[in-house]
């Protein structure tokens, strides 16, 4: 495990994107006894603009998303509408978000939320569903997906196992029209703990904004549709973005997206934060190891990893970390990679020789995630969001073990 981790910017600015840094501290163990931040109450109001938040346990800000959120809800416009999708929300760190939620509401803010049907019994999400009610032709409501797993632990809208989602829609929130937040985080105490997240705010994409809200009416309709996949490109004010939504019956659009990328000198670069991966997903870690053998820097930090995966990534010469020990390093469950400086045969802004982006979402590399879950991923072209992802990909390989052979996936 790296001893000392070097002072790291959790955004930046510049066309818009804010970005604090953190003091330089050493990455020790995460206090047994730590109980789970409630930052909500207490969120600054921050400005409504493109960029990036990540929570850092060993910082003491495992609750940085939802801080982020319900500055949001806090700023939301009266008479605005609030859209989210929530896999579960449970907890004093869920309790303490659904009383901002709430708050908005009174305002006179509409709230309509998404919900895995397998959580409501969670106290916060009872509360909310109590406080909304579930009619959806109403201006405020909670859609409970009612499609139970084969498994009984989870009920998705669209897919066969879960609703994973986990983004928010904005549209007015102190005078910022149509604001896409998508995050990797459930508001849960272990999160709030232990849990390395991300979510990434893009303002003004009116098309990128329409595509969630057409998805998350779709899902609040409850038609199963295994083969949902849908692939929407939009430009706005911070570049272009291409959301992707699922379960897909056949398609990798992970595998695929890294497939139409090629290095075009020592300096092209990806690097890959994982929660989990599972051996169907293979595939990821074999057009990985291609980038590497064309001599792109390829780095992994992940949690738990499949056996042929790690062997792809080990026989590829591909640096990589485990970051899943809550008492430790904390545990990854962001799901991102970025690039930077690739060449890129698909590329949506039709600059083929000098890609660089992110792509995010709820999105984990096993089977589940790809034809199972309703789950999303959005790909953003935007220079400033790239250096602040680049810089949690590095914050995370600093703080990471070496990988293992104790590395395996918890299905």
């Amino acid at each position: 495990m790296g001893k000392t981790s070097r002072a790291i910017a959790a955004g930046a600015l510049g066309l818009g994107l804010l970005f604090s840094t953190l003091p330089a501290q050493a990455a020790g163990q995460i206090d047994p006894g730590k109980q789970p931040e409630t930052p909500c109450a207490a969120a600054p109001p921050v400005k409504i603009e493109t960029g990036a938040v990540f929570s850092d346990p060993l910082q003491d800000r495992a609750g940085a998303v939802a801080e982020r959120l319900c500055s949001y809800f806090k700023q939301a416009d009266a008479g605005s509408t609030i859209s989210l999708a929530a896999f579960v929300i449970s907890g004093q760190s869920g309790e303490d978000y659904v009383d901002q939620l709430l708050a908005a509401h009174e305002r006179g803010v509409k709230i309509q939320v998404v919900m895995d049907g397998w959580q409501i019994s969670k106290a916060p999400s009872a509360r909310l569903i109590k406080a909304l009610g579930t009619d959806t032709t109403a201006g405020s409501w909670v859609a409970v997906c009612s499609n139970t797993s084969p498994e009984g632990n989870t009920s998705s809208c669209q897919g066969t196992k879960g609703m994973h989602n986990k983004f928010a829609l904005f549209s007015s929130v102190s005078g910022q029209q149509n604001v896409v937040v998508q995050s990797s985080a459930n508001v849960t105490d272990v999160n709030h703990v232990s849990y390395w997240n991300n979510a990434l705010t893009v303002t003004g994409d009116d098309g990128l904004y329409r595509a969630y809200r057409s998805y998350h009416a779709d899902m609040a309709r409850m038609e199963q549709t295994p083969d949902y996949h849908r692939t929407e490109t939009s430009r706005g004010p911070a570049g272009v973005s291409v959301v992707r939504f699922f379960p897909a019956a056949t398609a990798d659009p992970v595998a695929q997206r890294l497939s139409e990328l090629q290095c075009k000198n020592k300096n092209s670069s990806v690097a890959v934060t994982m929660s989990e991966w599972d051996d169907t997903r293979a595939a990821v870690a074999e057009e990985l190891g291609r980038l590497k053998a064309e001599g792109c820097e390829v780095t992994v930090a992940a949690g738990p990893v499949d056996g042929q995966v790690a062997a792809v990534l080990d026989a590829a010469g591909i640096e990589r970390r485990v970051v899943e020990d809550t008492s430790t390093t904390g545990r990854v469950h962001s799901k991102y990679f970025v690039v930077s400086g690739m060449r890129d045969s698909a590329s949506p802004e039709g600059n083929r020789g000098d890609a660089s982006f992110v792509f995010t979402g709820s999105h984990n590399y096993n089977s589940t995630s790809l034809r199972r879950n309703d789950e999303a991923i959005l790909e953003l072209h935007n220079r400033n969001v790239v250096k602040a992802y680049q810089a949690n990909a590095q914050r995370l390989m600093q703080i990471g073990e070496p990988a293992g052979e104790k590395q395996t996936v918890s299905k």
